[in-house]
C-alpha cells in the first residue's frame, strides 16, 4: 500500500506546492491525494513517507513530502510542526521558525509546538522571544524538572538573569527529587528530548553537564 501511495505522491509532486512560503497573492493550489484513505490517514501516510525519506538521507524528497502535507492540510498544526522540526534538523532555522509559528497560529496552546518554537528561537539567538514560548511550554507542565533545567540554560545566556538561573535550578532539583531523579540523569534526558530538534546549543551543554553531575 505504501508503495502505491509513494508512487501516486511522486507523480503529483511536480504539481505540488512549492510556494508554501510564497506571498498570499501567489498561493498555489494543493495537489490531489489518493482517495483510498480518510484525511487523517492520508496525512499520517505522507508523514511516514517523509520520515522514511529522511532516514534514507533523501532530504530533498522529505522536504517535498512535508510541503505536500502542509499543502493538503493547512489547518493541521501537527503537519506544520513536523515540517518545522524537519527543517530544524536540516539546519534551516528561518524556515523552521515560520513553520512552528504557523503551527502555533493554528493551535496556540500546543505545548510541543511552543517548545519547538522556543528552541528554534533559542538556537537563532533570539533569547527574549524564546523565553516567552519556553515559559508557555513550562506552564503546560510546571512540574517538569527537565524543562526547568532548560529555562536555567536560557537564563545563563541572558544578561542580568543570574537570580533566575538559581531559581530555575532550585525548582528543577525540587521536582526531580520528588520523582527520585538526579540532576545528571535529568540533563541527559533533557538533551535526548531535544535531539530531534537538532538544537546543538541546547543539547550539548546538558549532555556535557550530565557527565560532570552523575
Amino acid at each position: 500500500f505504501h508503495n502505491e501511495l509513494y508512487v501516486s505522491l511522486t507523480m503529483r509532486m511536480n504539481r505540488a506546492l512549492d510556494g508554501v512560503f510564497q506571498s498570499k497573492e501567489e498561493e498555489p493550489s494543493a495537489p490531489a491525494a489518493p482517495d483510498v484513505l480518510d484525511d487523517a490517514s492520508k496525512s499520517a501516510a505522507i508523514s511516514e513517507l517523509a520520515d522514511e525519506a529522511e532516514m534514507l538521507y533523501d532530504y530533498a524528497r522529505a522536504d517535498e513530502l512535508h510541503k505536500e502535507r502542509v499543502a493538503l492540510y493547512k489547518d493541521e498544526a501537527d503537519a506544520w510542526l513536523a515540517y518545522g522540526t524537519f527543517l530544524m534538523r536540516a539546519q534551516q532555522s528561518a524556515r523552521a521558525a515560520e513553520c512552528t509559528r504557523e503551527a502555533l497560529s493554528i493551535a496556540p496552546d500546543h505545548a510541543t509546538a511552543q517548545l519547538a518554537h522556543g528552541c528554534v528561537l533559542f538556537c537563532r539567538g533570539e533569547l527574549e522571544p524564546a523565553e516567552v514560548f519556553l515559559k508557555a511550554a513550562l506552564d503546560a507542565s510546571p512540574a517538569d524538572g527537565e524543562l526547568w533545567l532548560l529555562m536555567g540554560l536560557l537564563y545563563e545566556r541572558m544578561d542580568g538573569r543570574k537570580r533566575d538561573v538559581k531559581v530555575a535550578r532550585a525548582r528543577a532539583e525540587a521536582f526531580l527529587q520528588e520523582v527520585e531523579t538526579t540532576i545528571g540523569i535529568a540533563y541527559e534526558r533533557r538533551g535526548a528530548r531535544l535531539l530531534g530538534y537538532s538544537a546543538a546549543p541546547l543539547v550539548a551543554p546538558p549532555l556535557s553537564l550530565a557527565a560532570r553531575t552523575t
